[in-house]
């Protein structure tokens, strides 16, 4: 019921933030290779949408109770954490408060933070995105017969004020699967 829900959870929560921490943010994810790069986009009207992944704290100790309560051979087995339990283990909510406070100074738009203070979703103008991340934002074209384009970074980089406060800045240069024809 409600308890393996929440482990499941739990158990997702942590690989993903596992994942994310491994990665290198400056650099394509995902399928890059499938994608043409395009134009660069010069409507400066233009929002950049960036979802902020905030750092955690103690995702050592999470994953060592991951491991007890998952364990049948441990006092702990079962005793499963609620979400509310793991967001205040593992939540730093200044950090979320220095991300808020920097997007509002760069005036991004619609700055929402999630109940749980793990992510931050924003609007920023083209111009201040290029200037504040060193980077260049452009179309890319899929390379099948679907016409999809997005709009991506090649690489960009973490201005300093965000460094210690954020592990990844998601739907910039991520590049989704795209259905490629099989050679004949």
């Amino acid at each position: 019921g409600y308890r393996m829900r929440s482990i499941l959870l739990l158990v997702i929560l942590s690989l993903l933030a596992l994942s994310l921490v491994s990665c290198n943010p400056g650099h394509p994810h995902g399928s890059y290779r499938y994608w043409n790069k395009g134009s660069k986009v010069t409507d400066n009207n233009y929002l950049v949408r960036a979802l902020f992944v905030i750092k955690q704290t103690n995702l050592d100790l999470l994953e060592d109770l991951l491991n007890r309560v998952s364990n049948p051979n441990s006092n702990e087995y079962g005793h499963y954490l609620t979400m509310e339990e793991v967001n205040y283990m593992t939540a730093i909510p200044s950090s979320s408060l220095s991300v808020y406070n920097w997007l509002n100074s760069i005036s991004a738009s619609d700055i929402e933070v999630t109940a749980d203070n793990a992510f931050i979703n924003a609007f920023i103008p083209l111009d201040t995105f290029e200037r504040e991340f060193e980077t260049s934002v452009h179309m890319y074209h899929a390379m099948d017969d679907s016409n999809r384009e997005i709009i991506r970074v090649e690489s960009y980089t973490i201005p300093a004020a965000l460094v210690s406060h954020i592990d990844y800045i998601y739907n910039i240069n991520h590049f989704p699967q795209s259905i490629m024809k099989p050679f004949i």
